[in-house]
């Protein structure tokens, strides 16, 4: 790992040891236990694909390492409903803070004024942030292979399936896709982005699809900004998008969306 990766995970490796003091792992525990209320990301994304229809994940966030603030009036929420209601399939909420200027606040309250599935989007490298991660209420929790050895990898997600958790892992390259295979769940992510580098193509997923199972659900994610994008992946076999830079940068992201995805209007 170099470069912003690098330095984004030294940081969330402090913060995670700075939150085991203040908030003990047996509180948090007892907290992610009372979440009884988890929706099925596994199961939205699905639904879609039966209709034929594209799945879209929809992105919260007020700002990016590469790109900075993106959304100076940020409100999680008003987002989240904009994007509901025009049709997206789940949410995806940034909690980091100092990179991507989210915060564990935005999640919590975006699930309890929606009522689709809604997406932890953090570097996630500690068990306690699994269970933090369902004590804030979120259905499904990113793991990033670049940020991850096969043995943690494996116990992150082992502990998020066994709490309730959806899972998707997101990999770069063949590689990591082959790590990501192993564990046999139901979610790969495709990130069009180089973390290390924060360069972006599209034909990142078109290349790593043909080594993909046609039994998982692939999401392609970042760099998808136009609809002659969406077409391209769509021609390509791929049903399911993560976007948010896109979107956020319109004066509305639902209509944005509409824009995109005219099918689902």
């Amino acid at each position: 790992m170099t470069n912003i990766l690098s330095s984004i995970v030294e940081y969330k490796a402090s913060i995670v040891r700075a939150r085991k003091e203040t908030r003990p792992l047996s509180l948090v525990k007892e907290q992610a236990a009372e979440q009884t209320h988890t929706r099925s990301f596994v199961q939205a994304l699905e639904n879609q694909l039966i209709k034929r229809q594209p799945a879209i994940v929809a992105e919260c966030k007020k700002g990016s390492p590469s790109k900075g603030i993106i959304v100076a009036n940020y409100d999680a929420e008003t987002i989240a409903l904009e994007y509901e209601n025009a049709g997206a399939t789940c949410i995806s909420v940034l909690t980091d803070e100092k990179f991507f200027h989210g915060g564990d606040r935005d999640l919590s309250s975006v699930k309890k004024i929606i009522k689709i599935p809604v997406l932890r989007k953090d570097f996630i490298i500690d068990t306690y942030q699994v269970y933090e991660t369902k004590a804030i209420g979120a259905d499904c929790i990113l793991l990033i292979a670049a940020c991850l050895s096969d043995k943690l990898l494996d116990k992150l997600f082992q502990v998020s399936t066994e709490i309730g958790l959806d899972v998707l892992v997101e990999v770069h390259d063949r590689t990591e896709l082959e790590r990501a295979l192993r564990l046999r769940g139901p979610l790969i992510g495709i990130n069009n982005r180089n973390l290390k580098l924060f360069e972006t193509n599209i034909n990142n997923t078109i290349r790593l699809l043909k080594d993909i199972p046609e039994d998982r659900i692939v999401i392609s994610e970042s760099g998808i900004s136009s609809r002659k994008d969406v077409e391209v992946l769509l021609a390509n076999n791929v049903s399911c998008f993560l976007i948010g830079e896109t979107f956020l940068r319109a004066d509305k992201p639902g209509d944005k969306l509409k824009d995109l995805f005219p099918e689902l209007n």
